[in-house]
């Protein structure tokens, strides 16, 4: 078939043919957005692929917001939802007042209480990443597949009805209970849809069933259709398998190390009735092991303990890195990029050893 040929196939077929662009996520939209550069006639449906599909920096959230307002029918159609943070945008954003105008009538007809409504528009106009991302959930009623691996976690008041419960005392949360109610109203109406979900790979503890005064819900209560769920191995140890939701079918354990092998797996056989519908445990290693050095409790588990369960571990071929995204693709960051995450991370250590002296000083002048 020539090029001309294809081009005279109805928009359906093309419309088909571009969503069945494989590859990661990142790669795919990059294709995409090249067909849409590259062909006047398929520029509206590689568009339109792209939106049903987004995969967007977290720093560009409102672009992706305007075209969706210009584009609400595929708006309603968009099923996922790919955030990332841990790749740098140097432009200074632009918020146009055709924009905030638009925003400020979507949240004016959003059913929310009035003190909710205030504040959303008050972080609106100061350019908060939060209101917009709320926006944006909001113009996304069919979402079923939310992926935020590759962020920071503070970044993405979004799910901090997940993290932190205001209701129950948890020393040590981390992060800080920093939601915001609009937010969490937001999130809250879309949970029961949620199919897939993927939580932020970096390293944190204490979820909100981390408490030392009173149990109560866990936080995956609420997802009554979840079949898939990405999670760090530090926030699942803290979870328990006990408060994963009975309906997932496929975990995925990101930066797993020996000792937390066994655990998972011990967990496993201990809460298997529990999981009557898990099929398959992927572990991500995020740091390198020498070669041919295996794990005898997989095996045994594999095949006595729980044979209905498909494990595989994933481990890195080449040196330690940074982070991965829930498909176990490192990321190849630039020296501008490595330069100032070495900032970012000495800021923290030195706030982490101030937050330390703190507490001692605390304890002492008591």
């Amino acid at each position: 078939m020539t090029s001309c040929a294809l081009l005279n196939l109805p928009d359906e077929i093309l419309l088909e043919v571009a969503k069945s662009v494989g590859g990661i996520s990142y790669d795919r939209q990059n294709t995409l957005r090249n067909l849409t550069l590259t062909c006047r006639r398929l520029q509206p449906i590689a568009t339109e692929a792209i939106l049903e599909h987004p995969v967007v920096n977290i720093s560009a959230i409102h672009d992706l917001v305007r075209v969706y307002f210009a584009n609400r029918i595929i708006a309603q159609k968009t099923k996922s939802l790919e955030v990332f943070s841990f790749r740098l945008i140097r432009h200074v954003p632009e918020f146009s007042t055709e924009l905030k105008e638009s925003c400020h009538a979507l949240i004016r007809e959003y059913d929310v209480s009035p003190g909710y409504k205030l504040l959303w528009l008050q972080d609106l106009a100061s350019n908060d990443k939060t209101a917009y991302m709320a926006v944006l959930i909001a113009l996304l009623p069919g979402l079923e597949d939310l992926r935020f691996g590759p962020n920071v976690l503070r970044d993405l008041a979004i799910l901090s009805k997940l993290f932190c419960d205001r209701t129950v005392l948890t020393p040590g949360c981390s992060p800080p209970c920093w939601g915001k109610g609009y937010a969490d109203a937001v999130f809250t109406r879309l949970v029961p849809m949620i199919k897939s979900l993927e939580l932020p790979v970096e390293g944190y503890s204490m979820l909100n069933t981390a408490s030392s005064h009173s149990p109560h819900p866990s936080p995956f209560e609420p997802f009554a259709s979840l079949l898939r769920l990405a999670i760090p191995s530090c926030a699942l140890a803290d979870l328990g398998f006990d408060n994963l939701p009975r309906t997932l079918r496929n975990l995925i354990v990101v930066g797993a190390k020996r000792v937390t092998h066994v655990a998972i797996m011990n967990d496993l056989y201990c809460y298997k009735e529990r999981l009557p519908n898990l099929r398959e445990v992927r572990i991500f290693e995020i740091k390198r092991r020498p070669v041919g050095l295996e794990i005898p409790e997989l095996e045994h588990v594999r095949v006595c303990l729980i044979p209905h369960i498909a494990f595989s571990v994933w481990r890195p071929a080449g040196d330690n890195f940074e982070a991965a995204d829930a498909n176990g693709q490192p990321w190849n960051y630039t020296d501008d990029e490595l330069a100032e995450f070495e900032t970012l991370k000495s800021q923290r250590r030195i706030k982490k050893i101030e937050r330390q002296w703190a507490m001692a000083l605390g304890q002492g002048n008591d």
